[in-house]
């Protein structure tokens, strides 16, 4: 992702796709649109229209297609993800699926808001090993290798890949993203809510945490220049939830060590969409980021994506970061075989 990418972005928020969808015109409503799918957010874009129909007259020959196309995958993904977590229910494991179609139903507009992708299933550590088993019964296949065996993968690692038919399942033991800082998974557990998706309730993350666990994974990615366009536009989804408090999130980011790396991603999306001009409830954030300074952290991180160093993005201390990055390249090459 560049920067350019980012200010597109920014501009779009601050028209507002509903009134972008009224007042472009016509050449450019097809070419933010089309911008939009370059980047998985056409999805997000034609969520803010009422219906296919009310689709403005430039959108349409593009519209039709993309819905079915989409209706049909997202359709897919669901039947896929009842059918996994109903066999975890059989099985009595314990399991929480989060993003995707859980995070389209709680943070977006409707369930085709975000494009299809992976199916996230988080399990307890000391599970992992029969989520790993059921999920080979059900016909998918590991994509990656254990050289070190699980202990050691467990350690360095917080998912594991896991390929279908048509859907592919990551499978966590943890919401962990630098072995630094990992999130205390039983608390995750202890605060599920569960979302009831076509018939279906499914235990996922508390809002909170799945801001929490959004904002971390930002972190990482701009550190490895993966940051992608969706992980801002689903942050701001989230604060927009009326019942999203902000003291819960800094104090859970306090209590776990993770407080200033959510803290630095938060001021880099509200930097982007607000300027220096943040509504009031965000003055409990310690500090803030205008849009220059949010744009130009992105071009440092991504800077950094040459330099072995860029594990440092979470802050922690440097010897503790060398020592992952050293220790850990096996497992990590063996994942990109």
């Amino acid at each position: 992702m560049i920067v350019e990418d980012i200010a597109q972005l920014a501009r779009l928020f601050a028209k507002g796709p509903e009134r972008a969808l009224k007042e472009e015109s016509p050449t450019d409503l097809v070419n933010s649109f089309q911008w939009c799918r370059r980047h998985g957010l056409g999805p997000w874009f034609l969520s803010f229209l009422p219906s296919q129909q009310w689709a403005p007259e430039a959108l349409r020959p593009n519209v039709g297609e993309f819905y079915a196309k989409l209706w049909l995958q997202t359709q897919r993904r669901l039947a896929e993800m009842k059918r996994v977590f109903t066999a975890f229910q059989a099985e009595g494991l314990d399991c929480l699926v989060f993003k995707g179609a859980l995070w389209s139903r709680q943070f977006h507009r409707t369930l085709q808001a975000r494009r299809p992708g992976d199916l996230d299933l988080l399990v307890r550590k000391q599970d992992f090993r029969a989520a790993m088993t059921l999920l080979q019964g059900l016909g998918y296949t590991q994509s990656g290798h254990l050289i070190a065996g699980l202990p050691a993968f467990c350690f360095f690692e917080h998912g594991l890949d896991f390929v279908g038919e048509r859907v592919a399942v990551d499978l966590h033991h943890n919401v962990a993203v630098h072995p630094t800082l990992k999130l205390d998974s039983e608390a995750l557990f202890e605060s599920r809510v569960e979302v009831e998706i076509n018939g279906t309730v499914y235990a996922t993350l508390s809002p909170v945490r799945c801001l929490q666990a959004n904002l971390l994974g930002m972190i990482r990615d701009a550190g490895l220049s993966k940051l992608r366009l969706k992980q801002v536009v689903d942050t701001w989804a989230m604060l927009d939830l009326p019942s999203q408090r902000l003291d819960e999130l800094l104090s859970l980011a306090d209590s776990d060590g993770s407080l200033k790396p959510c803290c630095k991603a938060l001021s880099v999306c509200l930097g982007l969409l607000y300027d220096q001009s943040l509504p009031e409830r965000f003055d409990i954030l310690p500090y803030r980021m205008g849009r220059i300074e949010a744009t130009e952290f992105l071009r440092k991180e991504r800077w950094l994506q040459n330099k072995w160093w860029s594990w440092c993005a979470m802050e922690g201390p440097v010897w503790q970061s060398a020592a992952f990055w050293l220790t850990g390249l096996p497992v990590r090459l063996a994942a990109f075989r």
